[in-house]
């Protein structure tokens, strides 16, 4: 919850990463001990939240980092990747196997034995996660960062010294690094403007040509799912914001990147469950219903980037440039009132 972590401007920048670590590792371990159950949703709701929280963790250390010891960061950041590794594929066939459940009529048309390989292989995961989250590799860590997180004196190791190597400052506080903050954030997103133009805009060259279209659909692709995990994070790093004290609790800036990330996960959504259906199709070539139910996921994949596309514009660098100075704007006022 919210009221469980309080910021303030005046605060030392490393004392503020500290308080919202130390938060996200209590969500990790609640997440850790839902994998574990043996009731399928709350072990399905458990690899979520893990994934959550070990994002929002990593967009704390990714968006402090200037404000912390490099090697200190840097083996945390390296811990949360390799734990979310273990999850990543797992959570694909969960979210896979919800939308065909969610879909009787369209799970009806495909064959049983397909949907049985499916949930072996997420019987094989889970079985695999629950290892993993058990071990004595994931526990010595979390005991680590436990007694690390746990005060300002034993969490000395991830400052920075009072005074650089050339004798400059590096007492910052929260108020000194917010503007770099709200920045990181609008950059991580606006540096895709050019290399992500909505399909509508694309030269004809490209747009007739049913190969090179083909080819730069592999390319966005690339490019889309990269635009994802950035609008994610920058997106959790905004809400770590919004723990600060006189920071409003939805700023225009963070509900944008909110509608993004939902426009994006769509996408990805629909593009996984392609991948699986199309594997499935090299084999069974003439298998109708399959073809069918793959011509639905493509076009419901295809509305979700028309609706990435329609709201893409928003982020036009001066739009995001302005919404992130009103949100500065309204903080400093409140503090200077």
């Amino acid at each position: 919850m919210k009221d469980q972590v309080v910021l303030t401007l005046e605060m030392p920048a490393a004392e503020a990463a500290r308080l919202l670590l130390r938060h996200y590792l209590s969500q990790i371990r609640q997440a850790a001990e839902a994998i574990g159950s043996q009731d399928d949703q709350t072990s399905v709701q458990g690899v979520h939240d893990f994934r959550v929280a070990m994002r929002r963790t990593q967009a704390v250390l990714g968006s402090f980092c200037t404000w912390l010891d490099e090697s200190w960061y840097k083996r945390y950041d390296k811990g949360c990747n390799d734990w979310l590794r273990s999850m990543s594929k797992l959570r694909d066939l969960d979210v896979l196997s919800a939308r065909l459940a969610a879909q009787p009529a369209d799970q009806a048309r495909l064959d049983s034995k397909w949907l049985e390989k499916l949930d072996r292989r997420r019987g094989e995961l889970r079985s695999q996660c629950q290892e993993a989250i058990s071990s004595k590799a994931f526990l010595k860590w979390m005991a680590e960062h436990t007694t690390a997180l746990s005060s300002d004196q034993s969490a000395r190791q991830m400052h920075l010294p009072m005074c650089g190597k050339k004798g400059t400052l590096q007492l910052h506080t929260l108020s000194d690094c917010l503007p770099g903050l709200v920045y990181q954030a609008a950059a991580s997103l606006t540096v895709y403007r050019q290399a992500l133009p909505p399909l509508s805009k694309l030269p004809p060259e490209i747009s007739e040509n049913p190969e090179l279209l083909s080819g730069w659909d592999d390319h966005s692709n690339e490019l889309m799912h990269k635009l994802r995990l950035s609008a994610k994070q920058s997106r959790y790093m905004l809400e770590n914001l919004t723990y600060i004290q006189g920071i409003p609790q939805q700023p225009a800036l963070l509900k944008d990147f909110k509608m993004l990330q939902v426009c994006l996960g769509d996408w990805h959504d629909a593009l996984k469950a392609c991948e699986w259906g199309w594997k499935i199709a090299k084999k069974h070539p003439d298998h109708q219903p399959l073809l069918a139910w793959l011509s639905k996921t493509q076009a419901e994949k295809l509305a979700a980037r028309a609706c990435f596309d329609k709201n893409w514009p928003r982020f036009e660098m001066k739009q995001i440039h302005q919404k992130a100075v009103q949100l500065l704007d309204s903080v400093y006022e409140q503090l200077n009132a």
